[in-house]
This record gives structure tokens, C-alpha cells and sequence, in this order.
């Protein structure tokens, strides 16, 4: 059983830009559950937060804060799903911390931004978060290929 820290944004989800969303299934999930079936405990570990100094919680466009924080979304996508969390942003009590260190106390991490991660370019719709209409202008956007992350997760033995 191992450990697994995974960010949100480009890496479960298409990036999208600030204020918007994207609902195309880029098949995290189906790999999550797979993970989840053999035993391992996943983290979200995340910049997103419910603080109302983060930009993301707040709407550029109408000048309001959002009904749901950026995390508080995040957490919902896990639920929707079915897909149980063993931490968020931490694992384990009394391990946010290591000394002075903030890294996260995990086997893996799987993350967008990390050297080697197999990486998808894409074209998506994406919505308004305000108000869940669909922009008239797709947009680029990047994402991890979960079918080529599920091919390591197989030669690293976990899946």
C-alpha cells in the first residue's frame, strides 16, 4: 500500500483559466479507483485553499466571493466521484509539517508541473464558475495523459 499525493488543477482536472472550469473527462478517475482498489490512500495536495486572500475564491466578473471556496470544490469533485481522500493538503495526523519542511510525507506525487509527468495538449470548452455558462471560446489547455500515468503506475508495481 503506498501513499499517493495528487494536485487538482491540470493534473485531475483540464487547466483552466481563472474564473472558468472544465468538464471534460481527461480519466483520472477512472485510474484513482483502480488505485483505490488496490489498497492505496490518496492525498490532495493543492494550492487551493479557503482563504479570501486566494484570488480563485473570488469572482473577477461580478465582484463577489464564490458560494464554494477553490478546495471546497476540489473536495466536492472527490465525493461526486466516489473516491475516498486519507488527507487533504497533509497525511495523517501531526504530519502537515516535517520540522521545517512542508513536503508532503508520501511514496508519490503526481503533479502537472513535475519533470516527467506525461503531459496532454488539448483544446476544451470551458464555464463560467459564476454562472456554469459554457464560454464561447474554447480554450487551450494541458493536462496529465492518465492513459500513459496508468502504464508507470503499472511498471512501478502499483496498479
Amino acid at each position: 500500500m503506498s501513499v499517493i499525493a495528487l494536485d487538482f488543477d491540470g493534473t485531475l482536472v483540464a487547466q483552466a483559466p481563472h474564473g472558468f472550469y472544465a468538464k471534460k473527462d481527461i480519466g483520472s478517475e477512472k485510474v484513482l479507483k483502480e488505485l483505490i482498489e488496490k489498497g492505496h490512500k490518496l492525498v490532495l495536495w493543492t494550492c487551493r485553499n479557503n482563504s479570501k486572500s486566494n484570488p480563485y475564491n473570488y469572482h473577477i466578473v461580478g465582484k463577489e466571493w464564490r458560494k464554494e471556496t477553490s478546495l471546497g470544490e476540489a473536495i466536492r469533485w472527490f465525493s461526486d466521484r466516489g473516491i475516498p481522500l486519507a488527507g487533504i493538503n497533509s497525511y495523517g495526523p501531526g504530519e502537515k509539517f516535517v520540522g521545517k519542511s512542508c513536503k508532503p510525507l508520501v511514496d508519490l506525487i503526481i503533479d502537472d508541473t513535475a519533470l516527467g509527468t506525461p503531459m496532454k495538449e488539448d483544446v476544451v470548452d470551458v464555464y463560467s464558475i459564476r454562472t456554469d455558462r459554457k464560454s464561447r471560446t474554447p480554450r487551450k489547455t494541458k493536462y496529465v495523459d492518465w492513459e500513459k500515468a496508468r502504464i508507470l503506475l503499472v511498471e512501478k508495481g502499483l496498479l
